[in-house]
């Protein structure tokens, strides 16, 4: 049975309230009219399915014009920037909470997926790097960072938000790789205007 926006809805706020993690209904996301909806924000991160090449990302979504809340598949969805946003914000609060010796501040219920703070973060796992996702400028003290999925030997999928200078010179041509894939060129059209007084 799927849930409307507003039992989800409910489920957060009682989440927020009691600090105990709402049940998680996957509501598969197929519009009978296939029309366009446009991602408001990012509320949560988790993975789905076994570990390997099944495993899948689902975001939780607010939808443009309160249209309520739903857990899509990450493929589903072109909001790349909006989940880089809300993974920084994820690690700031983790951040934050490590710098004032909080010893239960490990990451976020809503994070889950593909969030895994702790002592080995970004470049220090060692994995290689699959694609770069996404870009915020929303990082630690504004710090520029660029989300990375990584290459993990169990197949899971895993993203980090690292800092945008230290990938430039890290992973420069899968940066590279991310900026032509997102460019768009203003190509505009020139006439010879000599020709046009003829």
């Amino acid at each position: 049975m799927a849930l409307t926006g507003k039992q989800q809805k409910s489920e957060l706020n009682i989440e927020e309230l009691t600090g105990k993690r709402a049940s998680r209904t996957l509501i598969p996301f197929d519009p009978p009219n296939k029309k366009s909806f446009v991602v408001d924000e990012v509320m949560g991160l988790m993975r789905h399915g076994p570990l390997g090449e099944n495993c899948k990302v689902w975001v939780l979504v607010k939808w443009d014009g309160d249209k309520g809340y739903n857990w899509v598949e990450h493929r589903r969805l072109d909001c790349d920037d909006l989940i880089a946003d809300f993974v920084a914000k994820k690690y700031s609060e983790y951040l934050a909470g490590k710098e004032n010796n909080d010893t239960e501040s490990t990451g976020d219920e809503n994070c889950d997926a593909a969030c895994e703070f702790g002592p080995v973060y970004g470049f220090e796992r060692g994995y290689p790097p699959d694609r770069v996702m996404g870009f915020t400028e929303n990082g630690p003290n504004n710090t520029p960072m660029l989300l990375v999925k990584w290459l993990t030997p169990d197949g899971r999928p895993l993203m980090d938000v690292v800092p945008r200078e230290e990938a430039n010179t890290r992973i420069p041509q899968t940066v590279i790789k991310f900026y032509e894939e997102h460019i768009h060129w203003n190509c505009m059209v020139f006439s010879d205007s000599s020709e046009d007084e003829s």
